[in-house]
This record gives C-alpha cells, sequence and structure tokens, in this order.
C-alpha cells in the first residue's frame, strides 16, 4: 500500500457513547494539522488495553473504573517514557460521570504530551485494543516489538496525537466539518451481542436493547447524512469482521504508506484456525438466547429488526 495515507483516524462504536463535547475541542486545538487517532471504546467496564510496555509486551488490561490520574501515570510507566512533549499518551473520558471534570483538565495539561513522532506507540496502541476487543485473553507472546523491521518505512505517516474516549456518532459530523484531516471508522456491532457480553439481567434487557437499537438508528441516519456531506470520509464497518482480521484491516483503514507484512510489530490471534466465536458473534448470541424468556427474544427482535437487517446480522428466534 504505497498510496497516500489519511491524515487521521477514528474507530467509534455505534452503540455507546458518552456525549462529551470536550472531544471536539480537543480534535481541533491541536496546531499544525497532524493526525488525530481516536479510538472509541465498547461496553462499560470492558479491558481498555491501550499500550505496550516497556518490554515490548501487550500490558493487562484496565478498568474505566480506575481513577484517569493512576491511568495517565501507567500508561507513561508502560511506554517507560517520561511525560515530555515528546512522549505519547492517552487520554481516557470514563464513563463514570465524576471523573469527567478531572478529564478535561488533564487534557488542557498533557495535550502536548500527546505529540509523538513515531508511529510505534500507535501501533501498539490500535493493536492491543483490537485484541482486546476481540474477547481473547490477552498473554505475553501476544506483542513482540522490533524496532528495526519496517518500522522506518511508517515513520511519515504524520500519527501524532492519540486519543482513547467513547463517543456517539452523532458528536462527528461537526468534527469532520472542522477538521478536513479526519477520517472516521465507524464499528458497529450486533446489538444482541453487547447484550450477553455485558451480561444485562432480563429485566434491564427490555429497557436497555430498545434503548440501544434507537441509538443505532440514529446512527444509521447520521452515517448516511455524514456520507453525503463528506464523501469517503466515513467508513463503517461490523465489529464481527473486524475482528476477524484486526491487523490487515486496521492496516487498510489507517491506510498507512508501508506493507503490513513488511512490518514485524505483533503477532495476533484475535481469529482461531477454523471457526471463531469472536468473528461470527454466534456464540454471544446463543448465550443471550438460552439466558433470555422466549418472549423477550421475539419483542427485541421486534424492536430491532430494521438495525439488524440494515448491518446484515442474522435474525434467529
Amino acid at each position: 500500500m504505497n498510496h497516500p495515507h489519511p491524515s487521521g483516524f477514528i474507530v467509534a462504536n455505534g452503540t455507546v457513547g458518552v456525549k462529551e463535547p470536550n472531544v471536539t475541542r480537543f480534535l481541533t486545538s491541536v496546531p499544525g494539522r497532524v493526525v488525530k487517532l481516536v479510538v472509541l471504546t465498547y461496553e462499560k467496564g470492558r479491558q481498555s488495553s491501550l499500550g505496550t510496555s516497556s518490554s515490548g509486551k501487550c500490558p493487562r488490561s484496565f478498568h474505566w473504573q480506575e481513577p484517569l490520574s493512576r491511568l495517565y501515570s501507567s500508561a507513561y510507566k508502560m511506554f517507560g517514557l517520561a511525560a515530555s512533549p515528546n512522549a505519547i499518551g492517552y487520554d481516557v473520558i470514563g464513563r463514570k460521570k465524576r471523573y469527567l471534570h478531572r478529564f478535561r483538565n488533564i487534557v488542557d495539561q498533557r495535550v502536548e504530551a500527546l505529540h509523538s513522532e513515531t508511529i510505534n506507540a500507535m501501533w501498539h496502541i490500535l493493536n492491543c485494543k483490537m485484541a482486546s476487543l476481540s474477547g481473547d485473553v490477552l498473554n505475553n507472546n501476544y506483542m513482540s516489538v522490533n524496532a528495526s523491521s519496517g518500522l522506518e518505512a511508517c515513520l511519515g505517516s504524520r500519527i501524532r496525537s492519540v486519543k482513547v474516549s467513547t463517543l456517539s456518532l452523532s458528536l462527528l459530523a461537526n468534527v469532520l466539518s472542522r477538521d478536513r484531516d479526519l477520517i472516521v471508522v465507524h464499528v458497529v456491532r450486533d446489538p444482541r451481542s453487547l447484550m450477553a457480553v455485558r451480561n444485562i439481567p432480563t429485566p434491564m434487557l427490555r429497557i436497555i436493547l430498545p434503548v440501544t437499537c434507537d441509538r443505532m438508528r440514529q446512527d444509521i441516519r447520521t452515517y448516511h447524512a455524514v456520507t453525503r456531506r463528506h464523501p469517503r470520509r466515513l467508513i463503517q464497518v461490523r465489529y464481527e469482521d473486524l475482528v476477524a482480521e484486526p491487523n490487515k484491516r486496521a492496516v487498510r483503514f489507517v491506510d498507512l504508506p508501508c506493507d503490513f507484512d513488511n512490518i514485524d510489530l505483533l503477532t495476533l490471534y484475535a481469529a482461531k484456525a477454523g471457526e471463531s466465536r469472536n468473528s461470527s458473534a454466534s456464540g454471544l448470541i446463543e448465550r443471550w438466547h438460552r439466558s433470555v424468556p422466549m418472549g423477550d427474544i421475539k419483542k427485541s427482535l421486534m424492536d430491532c429488526h430494521d438495525v439488524l437487517v440494515h448491518y446484515g446480522y442474522d435474525i434467529e428466534v
């Protein structure tokens, strides 16, 4: 892939988000039209492995419940870097509202620390995240770093700032209008799988699943509106497809000016040999079917039928 790369990339979640206007301010305030990479996470309380240790191994997971200051401290320690303007860091918008005011202060204080001259940290962040999203257990063999193997070919990609957040797609239209260097990758997921992953109890399912599908319905409308206004700047992909080949898909989305086959940065096994429950989501949906009364399943399919059909998910009764 030797064609020009886009200068920014967002992985957005189509079902869960926290409306936080500070994200827009951050994305449009970094000077010099540097690359903005924003990774938007999935489920509440899911592991968030977003970096690499100084030894090059994929780190153990973080959790949203940890104080943001601790997350920051751990991030810099894992990268083996000091909190300097040349360091790479990441921001997390916690799903707990009590952390949001602290986040605003951290962004103001650390925005310069998000500027990095290397693509190395971005690869670790992105691919560790893909590994954690796949549902597989991270181990010491998940990631290996070889700074000299093809890395020089990627140094010109200009990815400088990394942000990790939760955000709804509806807030991205204005960001795209204000920043022509930004590319969005919108990731959607089967709402039934989301319910199974979160272990939503049946009484709450009747409330949460319709709300989730309503958000996805709004995202469908937003997607069409944004693609009409900003052609080729919003890419849509299913989570189930993404975890099947996270390495190659991530590279295609970021569109780096180098061949991924020549970059020996990591080894990911998001999809095992043969049928993968993570790539098909069939295991999660079957578990959901076993735990939910048939009446609730039929009601949920009525509430989400158009969303499931739109994204090409199997409708099972």
